[in-house]
């Protein structure tokens, strides 16, 4: 993966372009920068944990308890979108736990407003600004290199940019491997003698939805014996995720009437969307999925009784977990000082969402 290149990479970038904004964005009429004074030491790991309750986030950085209030801007993709608003809500606690300033800017997926909301954010001038990991995030990088003002990526590496986040190929792979057991037994039964087929839902401009899918369509390949020319990446149309990948998933099963599909996605919604496509269209027996994610759309799905004959589990990436380490990055990144890799070994099913998260409010 490029994140630790990418970060080691630009550290003396990074270096440079906080003393910039540090002569900047001084507050206080001796010029010198707000400090947060919250005791010697730094953040335990205990400490984090207790914060966050049932999420129980695991710290990827030490956040010293005295350290410069830093203002920190992230443009979301969506806060309307499940995984999105998870991340949203985990970087608002970590930074008022931390004792930064967050801004925050929604682009609610219209990605060609990214120049103007970036612009809204700089003139507050933010110590380090951070974004979804899409392509689409170029012109915030290209502006934030204009104001010398370090840009932080979740899920995605993007050169000009430092990264932290999923492990694409991991996630990708770690789906197939959920689905191998219940796949195989399909094989022996009511599958037996049927073409098992692969059907990876991604998305227009998103490098990491694509590499999830392609290391899921390898991991079959070599798991199952799966021929290239049966996988399938599906690229649904429009914003909506769920609605967007019913339809195309539908047309899908349509054009292969005969076989079964194993599908694999970048995301929980368009997993959801071909759950609805295959009940409406009586295939629910001809599927078997593995959600990525584990936002509140998988969360549900799994609580589905509809769905316990095709939805094996969410590859849970805890969300609200990745904000607030996302905010610990932040910190560690202005700081010139590493944070640890995030990690994603967690799979959700039916019998084990309730524990792990026993405050969402269809679980009740």
């Amino acid at each position: 993966m490029p994140e630790i290149a990418s970060r080691r990479r630009l550290r003396g970038l990074i270096v440079v372009a906080s003393a910039a904004l540090a002569l900047t964005a001084c507050s206080g009429e001796n010029g010198s920068r707000d400090m947060v004074k919250g005791g010697s030491g730094s953040y335990a790991a205990a400490e984090v944990a207790k914060a966050t309750g049932a999420h129980k986030v695991r710290s990827l950085y030490a956040v010293p308890k005295t350290h410069e209030k830093y203002r920190l801007a992230f443009i979301n993709p969506s806060t309307s979108f499940p995984f999105f608003a998870s991340w949203s809500q985990g970087m608002k606690a970590a930074a008022k736990f931390y004792g930064v300033d967050l801004m925050e800017a929604d682009l609610a997926f219209k990605y060609d407003q990214a120049q103007s909301k970036y612009d809204d954010l700089a003139v507050r001038q933010p110590d380090l600004v951070g974004g979804g990991g899409s392509s689409l995030n170029a012109p915030t990088i290209a502006a934030a290199k204009r104001d010398e003002t370090p840009v932080l990526l979740i899920d995605g590496a993007m050169e000009g940019a430092e990264d932290f986040g999923i492990n694409d190929r991991q996630v990708g792979e770690l789906a197939v491997e959920q689905l191998t057991g219940p796949v195989e037994e399909k094989q022996k039964s009511a599958w037996k003698g049927r073409k098992l087929i692969v059907a990876g839902i991604s998305a227009g401009n998103c490098p990491p939805c694509d590499a999830r899918v392609n290391a899921a369509f390898a991991k079959a390949q070599e798991e199952w014996g799966v021929s290239k020319s049966d996988t399938f990446r599906l690229v649904p149309p429009g914003t909506d995720p769920t609605a967007a990948a019913q339809d195309t998933f539908t047309d899908f099963l349509t054009a292969h009437p005969d076989d079964v599909v194993a599908v694999v996605s970048y995301g929980d919604e368009p997993v959801v969307g071909a759950l609805n496509a295959a009940k409406s269209g009586r295939r629910d027996q001809d599927i078997l999925a593995v959600a990525n994610g584990g936002d509140t759309a998988a969360r549900h799905a799994l609580r589905d009784r509809a769905n316990q004959d095709m939805l094996i589990g969410a590859i849970d990436y805890q969300p609200y977990a990745e904000g607030w380490n996302w905010v610990e990055a932040a910190i560690a990144t202005l700081r010139d000082e590493e944070f640890a890799e995030y990690q994603v070994n967690r799979v959700l099913t039916a019998d084990n969402v309730d524990k792990y998260y026993p405050d969402d409010a269809s679980a009740k």
